[in-house]
Parts: structure tokens; sequence; C-alpha cells
């Protein structure tokens, strides 16, 4: 994906599980994606959910294939004053990922750790895209929520272990506002060095 080798842009991919029915299993897809995809919909008022869909800082949705229309998306909801504007820091030692997160001004919010894998190509077996290839980027493979923080200065802790599983090579803290069944703006994002 073109867009993923910005380094000022983090795309992460969610595979649905909601096509299995036609014939293939995605292996990657699960419905706790699903359910994070029609989170947005219903947030956003429009109840659109589709594939391949992006949804562009926690607000705005655009056809995944459709470059300009990610870009309008990019361009509409960067004027957000809330956007990317809580600094996160994460440090690990002895098997424990400790994230930190500066004061800011009253937000409920969640703080997520995501942990991906970078690239994975995937062979479809069945269905209208049979003896295929997919290849992901940044295909997210387990979502820890740290907890909720309401805009005071906050530390979590979670084991590694407990939250990257062996199939991810690195993983993301994420701020987003909102909460899982309620997601909205990002706040802010760290990706922890590989």
């Amino acid at each position: 994906m073109e867009l993923a080798r910005d380094k000022d842009v983090l795309v992460l991919t969610f595979p649905v599980d909601y096509w299995d029915y036609l014939g293939w299993k995605d292996t990657l897809g699960s419905s706790a994606n699903s359910a994070r995809q029609r989170a947005y919909a219903n947030v956003r008022g429009d109840r659109k959910v589709f594939t391949p869909q992006m949804v562009v800082n926690g607000r705005a949705s655009a056809i995944g294939s459709d470059r300009a229309a990610i870009l309008n998306a990019v361009r509409d909801t960067s004027g957000d004053r809330e956007l990317l504007s809580v600094p996160v820091s994460i440090s690990e030692a002895d098997g424990k990922i400790e994230v930190e997160l500066a004061g800011s001004k009253d937000c409920e919010s969640e703080v997520w750790l995501i942990a991906v894998t970078s690239e994975r190509s995937v062979r479809i077996e069945g269905g209208e895209n049979k003896d295929r290839t997919v290849n992901y980027t940044n295909v997210v493979r387990r979502m820890t929520r740290l907890g909720a923080w309401t805009g005071k200065a906050a530390h979590f802790t979670v084991s590694r272990a407990d939250a990257v599983p062996g199939d991810a090579d690195r993983y993301f803290v994420l701020v987003q506002k909102g909460s899982g069944s309620m997601p909205g703006t990002i706040l802010g994002v760290h990706l922890a060095s590989r």
C-alpha cells in the first residue's frame, strides 16, 4: 500500500469476517474488527460499512482504493485541533511495556496498544477471487485496551507477552476519543521501535 510507505501516515489494516460466507474465510479476519467498523459507521451516523473501507483520523470514511477520496478525508479532518494533540511515550524493560501520557484538557478517551504484523500475504482459496493473493500492511493481530484516559497525566503498564502475540513484529499505542463502541478522533499515537 502506497500510503503505508509515507512516514507521516499510520496505516492499520483491520481484516473483517463478514464476507466469510462467500466461499473463503479470511484467516486474518475477525468479528472484533467487523464490530469496530460498524461502530465507526454508527458514530458517523451514515451506517456505511463496505470493503475496502478506510477510516481516516478516526472520523471520516473513504473507499480504500480511491486515493483522491482518502486524501480529501485527510484534508477534511486535519483541521481538528484535537487530532494528534496528545504526546505519548513508550518504554520497555523486563518484559513490561510502559506508556506515559502528558496532561491535557478533560477528554473522555481510551488508550490502546495495537500489535501488528508489518507485512503478510494470504492466498485466497475460494470465492470470486480464488487463487489471488492479498498483501496486507500493518495487519492488526491484537488490540489491548490499556485503560480509560480523562486528560490527566497517566501511566499504563502491560506485559509484552500479554499484548504482543508471536506473529506481531511491532506495536503502536493509540489514544482515541470516545470508547470502543463509540470511537472518535485519534488524539495521540506512538510507534514503538522494532
